[in-house]
């Protein structure tokens, strides 16, 4: 019988023993630890999300300062662009580690809570990498808009100079800006873009460069009648002429707004997705149990 209770006493402490120690008991040391490497994991990843959207921000400006410079002002878009790819390309190298901290401080949540919230969004390397590709893409374009908007401005604007030298008798000066209008005026002509502007603009240009040259060739020969009839053809060219010019300035406008605008939407939705990871990484460190 003193065998039989040893026995007995010795399976009911085991027993206990196991109840006590086993899964199914409290163990709020777990839960701490669990908090705790989640909390680490959040300061880590929340760290990196921080970083990479100040970089998504600088790139946007800098991507939106090229886009803006194809329709206006006298900087390269394409030195720009090719600035912002680089920023995003940088990004890219960067989301490598912040995808993984995401990852890590997924994998602690869940194994705290398999029922909590997951964390919004998708990894963004590989996106930020294609962006940066599609971004540097856009340079050639860029500047090529950047440099056929500057010549059909340049036109006018040295004809008008070309015309005032001749008041001023400086044949050689008004020569000069002659020269110079057709210059731009035969790169403009040159484009190959389909915009049913441009020819309208080329005809309109060609007459009034015609005018200007049969002005000029008048006024060096003292032919004052000659003078005469190309001022007239050059003055009836002038509502034809600046309707030609707003209708190809608008057109290279629109065109060259275009070139940037799908990189820089997929761009800003990159960024948008980092902010969002962002705030909720912030709210879980702020207690806020998600």
């Amino acid at each position: 019988m003193i065998g039989i209770r040893n026995t007995l006493t010795v399976a009911v402490a085991l027993a206990l023993l196991t109840v006590g120690l086993g899964s199914g008991g409290p163990r709020p040391d777990v839960g701490i630890g669990a908090d705790r490497l989640v909390a680490d994991r959040a300061t880590v990843a929340g760290d990196r999300l921080e970083v990479l959207l100040d970089d998504l921000t600088a790139a946007i400006d800098t991507a939106r300062s090229g886009a803006a410079a194809i329709v206006a002002g006298d900087r390269s878009p394409g030195e720009l662009l090719s600035d912002a790819a680089g920023l995003v390309a940088d990004a890219s190298e960067r989301a490598i580690d912040t995808d993984a901290s995401v990852r890590d401080l997924e994998a602690a949540r869940r194994a705290r809570d398999p029922s909590a919230e997951p964390l919004p969004g998708r990894p963004l390397a590989g996106d930020l990498a294609s962006i940066s590709a599609q971004l540097e893409a856009t340079v050639e374009a860029a500047d090529l808009f950047a440099d056929m908007r500057r010549r059909a401005v340049n036109v006018p604007e040295a004809l008008g100079a070309a015309l005032a030298a001749l008041r001023e008798r400086d044949l050689d000066a008004a020569e000069g800006h002659l020269t110079a209008a057709a210059d731009d005026q035969a790169a403009v002509a040159g484009w190959d873009a389909d915009f049913a502007a441009l020819p309208v603009w080329v005809a309109s240009t060609d007459a009034t460069l015609d005018a200007v040259a049969r002005l000029l060739e008048a006024v060096r020969d003292a032919d004052t009648p000659a003078a005469e009839r190309a001022a007239a053809d050059f003055a009836a060219l002038g509502n034809e002429a600046s309707r030609a010019d707003r209708a190809l300035q608008i057109t290279i406008s629109e065109g060259g707004g275009s070139v940037a605008t799908a990189p820089l939407i997929r761009l800003s939705d990159a960024r948008d997705r980092v902010a969002e990871q962002h705030r909720f990484v912030a709210a879980l460190l702020a207690g806020q149990d998600r």
